[in-house]
């Protein structure tokens, strides 16, 4: 007995809701069920125009390349544009080139796509770009907290006043920092180019300058007081009801000590 069936002749609509429904017959018998409704995501242009959706809009994303993935999480990013964390239970790989559809999240904190489908197409690879420690993170992008869209504001300390970062928002990019590093142990470090902002409103031995940095288990920290060239995803913490520069490093060759 046929359990499923495939039909690719339908002619759906982006953004509208659809509905399965099957009738099973066994002599006078009869039993009908529908589905719960499936929306069919609308495709993005730009990785910029899904951050900019609200909360639970689908989305679609097409041909973007896997740049970092985690335990909990990857990121998508797409050449000369903005990257994106995806959750989701499908299988990723560093470099795939996938497509993507689901559900726009985390307006709150950091914008995703909670990705019910992921299809890969083929294998590619994108570099990470230079940023000044000042610039990582970056101001608010289409972020409306009402509407619950776009993305929030990074914000650091800067001659003891929290300040929002005014470079363009680069939450979800792979990036490449450099610096001294002011703090280290088993879990992370931070790092600190000279730009003058910490996550701190205080100073001292307690309270490291720069930005912070987290690497996965089994990759090895570099020492405090060492020089250092770092790749990772640019990513966001919370701390005292705003959101601070994050460095997520997937592997021992990002950290180059010099």
């Amino acid at each position: 007995m046929a359990r499923e069936i495939t039909r690719t002749d339908l002619s759906l609509t982006e953004g509208r809701t659809y509905y399965v429904t099957v009738r099973g017959t066994m002599s006078s018998i009869t039993v009908t069920g529908s589905s719960d409704g499936i929306t069919v995501a609308p495709a993005m242009d730009t990785i910029a125009a899904a951050k900019a959706l609200a909360d639970t809009s689908p989305a679609a994303l097409y041909g973007k390349t896997v740049t970092a993935v985690f335990p909990d999480c990857a990121y998508v990013q797409e050449r000369h544009g903005q990257g994106v964390r995806i959750v989701t239970g499908q299988s990723i790989s560093l470099n795939d080139v996938v497509d993507l559809a689901g559900t726009m999240t985390g307006s709150d904190k950091e914008k995703q796509l909670a990705a019910d489908t992921v299809v890969r197409k083929t294998t590619g690879g994108i570099g990470p770009v230079a940023f000044p420690g000042e610039w990582l993170g970056g101001h608010a992008f289409q972020y409306d907290p009402v509407a619950q869209t776009g993305q929030q504001e990074v914000r650091a300390y800067t001659a003891g006043v929290l300040s929002e970062l005014s470079s363009i928002n680069n939450v979800g990019m792979l990036v490449t920092v450099l610096g001294r590093v002011t703090y280290s142990d088993t879990n992370g470090f931070y790092v600190d180019d000279g730009s003058g902002f910490s996550d701190f409103a205080q100073s001292g031995p307690d309270y490291p300058t720069g930005i912070k940095v987290t690497v996965p288990s089994g990759v090895a920290t570099p020492a405090g007081g060492s020089y250092v060239v770092v790749t990772g995803i640019s990513s966001v913490y919370q701390a005292g009801g705003s959101l601070r520069r994050l460095l997520l490093v997937r592997q021992q060759s990002d950290i180059v000590t010099f």
